[in-house]
């Protein structure tokens, strides 16, 4: 078709003039081609554009309609994961990088379905180095990315956490979603945005749980444990340890990401000393616990007015005893000091960037004793197999079947875990003993109800005028996900058959062309002839019916032949007097395909 191959752009230009094109509200228009000059205004000389003109999805322009092209629709699939992961969204403070894939493979044609699922997975945390103190906010400098006028952002929070707003003067301004990569608070860094959701909790290294006695109480410096759990609890993903959003990894107790937890040992001292000299100036030093310890953890075991108090390796307080509770840094690290049931405790995440000591400071009245807890480095990383067991999220249990039928899969969460306090170590050391529990189990394994299935629609029957395509529908049961299916009786599909099967195709209409009559009779019976045929020019206008045209509309059609030879295989009868050959003439006759000699 010509239009396939100077398209309606180019048709403008051929028709107005270099940078023109075709008008964009008016490309399902076949009646006339319309060009416009800025994509505002429209212009039109009435005639319609070439045949095969593209005015929709597999669909083209024909005598000034926009119909069918017959074509096969083209549903697009994804290519394998990039090998190279994606440039650093952030130069400091925690961006995003990913793995990719696009929808190539095929690419979607002829208004075949896009892929489904997502173009990026993988995701991994990368720069986490924190920014210098004068750095800009990343929110502040994606809005001054769209002008010297937006000063700064606005941030609404809520469903709003992962939309940009940007200030000027006294307004705010929406700009679409956050970078990706984004924390989805701006001075919380626990999660991020993806594709404008807040789908990765970015729990921190030092949030720790810790246990005073049957009161558990979770610590994340900086941040509420009631936007902790939300925040966490909107997320799909975790980050691992590794950095690796998904992949898992977790840090075991002693700080080392996929550890066995053996590179530490815990400490457990008791502080029980009859010290009644009054006064934080006369403060007894109960406990001095070394650089590089994590979970530190001090507490009263009876509720009474006297107080702990801390200080650094050079003497300095750091919080006054008695306050209510409050955070703070200590040892170079986040540290928590509070009241529980009365009870005073202080909790620290660790590892301590210098030694601490914690005081005793009496108040007039006897102590019921306080307790230090904490885990120090050790040399020996040996741990019994005696030591380790499998665990299962009892709570959690299986999840829910990933299919309805035809065999599906339930997942649940194995661990490898100390007996003794519960830390997460290396699986190898379980399975030293005992091998792992399983982790998934088939369900639902029963063969999904029986339904009837189409095949693809066959070509069209005809290249113009009314054709019509079919298809056939089978009635298939799965028995196996995701594509094993088997053929079945036809009354065991619960559904009527569907009546769907035929449909017509490729309404365009056809050229004129030239039709000839039936053969005439051959001008000789035998030894060869010529018969001849008239032609007329006509053009179908539905299945087997043609309307007679001016010899003229057929000027472009090809003709047929309007002569052939005939009888040239059946050879005429020769008289049978006799003769003799020395006194007759041998005239040779050469009637194609055959070879007559014939005798006078």
């Amino acid at each position: 078709m010509p239009g396939a191959a100077v398209n309606a752009d180019e048709q403008c230009q051929m028709e107005y003039g270099k940078g023109f094109r075709h008008c964009p509200y008016k490309q399902s228009d076949c009646g006339s081609l319309y060009c416009t000059p800025d994509g505002r205004s429209c212009l039109s000389k009435i005639a319609p554009p070439i045949d095969g003109t593209r005015c929709a999805p597999r669909r083209w322009c024909i005598s000034g309609e926009c119909v069918d092209d017959g074509s096969t629709k083209v549903n697009g699939g994804w290519s394998g994961w990039s090998s190279q992961w994606s440039g650093c969204t952030r130069r400091c403070g925690g961006g995003l990088q990913w793995k990719t894939r696009t929808c190539t493979n095929p690419k979607p044609a002829n208004g075949g379905e896009d892929c489904e699922g997502d173009s990026r997975s993988s995701f991994r945390v990368c720069r986490t180095s924190p920014c210098p103190a004068n750095t800009v906010h990343y929110r502040t400098e994606q809005c001054q990315a769209f002008g010297d006028r937006f000063t700064s952002f606005y941030y609404r929070g809520g469903n709003d956490a992962c939309n940009l707003y940007c200030l000027f003067g006294g307004f705010y301004s929406p700009k679409g979603w956050v970078k990706d990569g984004t924390k989805c608070h701006p001075h919380d860094g626990i999660d991020a945005c993806i594709g404008g959701k807040c789908v990765v909790c970015f729990i921190m290294i030092n949030s720790i749980t810790l246990h005073l006695g049957p009161i558990p109480v979770k610590i994340l410096p900086r941040l509420p444990v009631y936007r902790l759990f939300k925040y966490c609890l909107l997320s799909t993903q975790s980050v691992g340890c590794d950095k690796v959003v998904g992949s898992g990894a977790e840090f075991d107790r002693c700080g080392v990401c996929n550890g066995d937890s053996t590179s530490c040992t815990e400490v457990i001292k008791e502080f029980k000393e009859d010290h009644q000299v009054k006064g934080l100036e006369n403060g007894k030093v109960m406990f001095v616990v070394p650089k590089r310890s994590r979970r530190i953890l001090v507490y009263e075991k009876a509720a009474d007015k006297n107080q702990i108090a801390i200080k650094d390796s050079k003497g300095n307080l750091l919080i006054k005893p008695g306050r209510r509770g409050k955070r703070f840094q200590a040892a170079g690290v986040n540290a928590i000091y509070g009241k529980k049931n009365n009870r005073e405790f202080f909790s620290i995440s660790g590892p301590t960037k210098e030694s601490l000591s914690f005081l005793f400071v009496y108040r007039g009245l006897s102590s019921g004793g306080v307790v230090l807890k904490y885990l120090k480095r050790k040399t020996s990383t040996i741990i019994p197999a005696d030591d380790v067991h499998w665990i299962t999220d009892e709570k959690a249990g299986w999840s829910a079947c990933s299919e309805t039928c035809a065999g599906g899969i339930q997942t649940r969460i194995v661990k490898c875990k100390r007996k003794d306090d519960s830390t997460i170590v290396a699986e190898a050391l379980c399975q030293k003993s005992k091998p792992k529990p399983d982790m998934q189990r088939p369900c639902n394994t029963e063969p999904c109800p029986p339904e009837w299935h189409f095949s693809a629609w066959t070509s069209c029957s005809k290249t113009c005028g009314n054709g019509q395509s079919i298809r056939t529908a089978t009635c298939k049961q799965k028995v196996k996900n995701p594509t094993e299916y088997r053929e079945i009786e036809e009354e065991k599909c619960m559904q009527p058959k569907p009546g769907q099967l035929m449909q017509r195709c490729f309404r365009m209409r056809c050229p004129a062309e030239w039709i000839p009559s039936k053969w005439g009779e051959c001008s000789k019976s035998c030894s060869g002839g010529i018969m001849t045929r008239t032609l007329n020019c006509k053009k179908e206008v539905g299945e087997g019916e043609y309307n007679d045209l001016p010899e003229g509309s057929c000027k472009d059609a090809i003709k047929p032949p309007v002569t052939e030879a005939c009888n040239v295989d059946i050879i005429c009868k020769v008289s049978n007097t006799s003769y003799d050959p020395s006194h007759s003439t041998m005239i040779v006759v050469n009637f194609k395909p055959h070879l007559f000699t014939f005798f006078f």
